[in-house]
């Protein structure tokens, strides 16, 4: 009977849908590793989790979805594992509500979701400021409390891709509007949008604006990276910092919309001023300190790694000319710069954060 209902004209009936969802469960359930049992759970949960939309009982009662879906999966012998992940399909409902309580569950919640926000943007139908018909802002936070609930680090935008797939494979994407590239970075933009401004709700926009410029679509770290860059704010070396590393940002943006070529190594026969040798060992140090913390997610000891730059950055640019008339030694000098960018956006893009000067 799902195969009689249509879901959105343009995206074809339940029936579609629920085939959609099963594909995709197994799909995520695949990325996440899990043994054959808990993937064919969540598959066979996400082909079963509109059928209690035909009842009478939630004809009668909307608010029993998934419930009367749990209740009728085990009277009809579907296994205790199946009948939760029906019920966890829904969760959260929001933004204080229980996550859902297994992995299969987790699995069909996050398919439902990705399977709207993919299907209802690639036909067109985009929320505009309060207007969201389709609650794709409410399922975008689920989307993000599931991954952060369960501990899951996959990016939003293999998952949205994902979702696209399942969409081709039905050849639904011939009604969507927008081709998958542009699709798919829109959704992942829609969503991580969500997570900004949950974040900005604790954090300064540009602390979280720092870290979400760099730190791509990594959910699970998000909140632990802002709060880092929170206390390092904190500390009496950071605004000079960050003013420096503008500077460095500032120096390269030129060079590049010059289209000038810098070196990808530095010569270290070049290095003429004490300061400019100073700065680049005191870099390597950071680097080694950088690269370890982040290698153990320990996004505070990162954000300690960049402070001890603050002092070298500040005596090469009261010592050192950068751009100097010979230009082995103006390359030399851009590719230190240039390295040092690379570090700090690593950990966070510092140069928006917002200073005294």
């Amino acid at each position: 009977r799902l195969d009689d209902v249509v879901w959105l004209r343009e995206l074809g009936t339940l029936g579609e849908r629920s085939a959609r969802m099963s594909q995709l469960a197994a799909s995520i359930a695949n990325k996440l590793e899990f043994d054959a049992d808990r993937i064919d759970t969540a598959s066979r949960a996400a082909y079963l989790s509109k059928t209690d939309l035909l009842t009478d009982m939630v004809g009668e009662f909307p608010d029993l979805q998934g419930v009367i879906g749990k209740a009728y999966a085990v009277l009809n012998g579907e296994g205790e594992a199946v009948a939760q992940a029906l019920l966890d399909q829904y969760l959260p409902r929001g933004a204080d509500d229980d996550l859902p309580h297994t992995d299969p569950g987790a699995c069909v919640a996050l398919a439902e979701r990705l399977d709207a926000l993919v299907g209802i943007f690639g036909v067109g139908k985009i929320p505009k400021s309060s207007a969201d018909p389709y609650a794709l802002r409410r399922a975008s936070l689920g989307v993000l409390r599931i991954l952060q609930g369960r501990a899951w680090n996959l990016s939003i935008g293999e998952l949205v891709s994902a979702a696209y797939a399942v969409y081709v494979g039905q050849g639904k994407q011939d009604a969507f509007v927008a081709d998958e590239d542009a699709l798919v970075a829109q959704v992942s933009d829609f969503i991580l949008t969500r997570l900004k401004h949950a974040l900005a709700n604790e954090f300064s926009t540009d602390v979280v604006d720092a870290v979400l410029a760099v730190s791509g679509d990594d959910v699970l770290s998000a909140r632990d990276r802002v709060e880092a860059l929170a206390q390092l704010r904190d500390e009496e070396d950071f605004e000079p910092l960050a003013i420096g590393f503008k500077r460095v940002v500032n120096i390269l943006r030129k060079q590049a919309d010059a289209h000038y070529e810098i070196p990808a190594e530095v010569d270290a026969d070049l290095l003429e001023d004490l300061q400019e040798r100073e700065l680049l060992a005191r870099y390597e140090e950071a680097k080694r300190q950088v690269e370890s913390a982040l290698e153990t997610r320990d996004w505070a000891g990162a954000c300690r790694g960049l402070i001890t730059l603050k002092s070298p950055i500040d005596d090469f640019f009261d010592h050192v000319m950068v751009m100097a008339d010979d230009e082995n030694l103006r390359r030399n000098r851009l590719a230190i710069l240039d390295r040092l960018r690379d570090l700090f956006l690593r950990v966070a893009d510092i140069s928006m954060i917002q200073t005294e000067r």
